[in-house]
């Protein structure tokens, strides 16, 4: 809960209430993520580090900077849709519009179109 003028404001990344840290900020897949600590590798090598490049390398979904930059931009061409969004459903790679509408409650029509890992 964020607390603003008075009043509480509740978080909810379904409906995008980010809260005020995130309004302004980017987005990134899990795969974008993997990407930039594989270019970082030799800069860092601390714990969190570690534990997070273990989970992007686990779950990151396109394993090439090509293939990442062709998702964005698919994902990017649907103008209704917000960049957490892009990067949840870059992140998710849903099979079918209805699994990327469960998973993202707003309009989503380009889901189709990703490119294959």
């Amino acid at each position: 809960m964020a607390l603003r003028r008075g009043r509480i404001q509740e978080e909810d990344a379904s409906q995008l209430k980010l809260g005020p840290d995130f309004n302004e900020a980017g987005c990134l897949s899990i795969s974008e993520v993997k990407l930039l600590l594989e270019q970082r590798a030799k800069a860092t090598d601390t714990a969190v580090y570690k534990k997070t490049q273990e989970y992007v390398n686990q779950f990151a979904r396109f394993n090439s900077t090509d293939s990442a930059q062709a998702a964005r931009q698919i994902l990017s061409k649907d103008t209704d849709l917000k960049q957490f969004e892009a990067a949840q459903l870059a992140s998710l790679c849903p099979e079918e519009a209805e699994e990327a509408k469960s998973l993202i409650p707003r309009r989503v029509d380009c889901v189709a179109a990703l490119p294959s890992s």
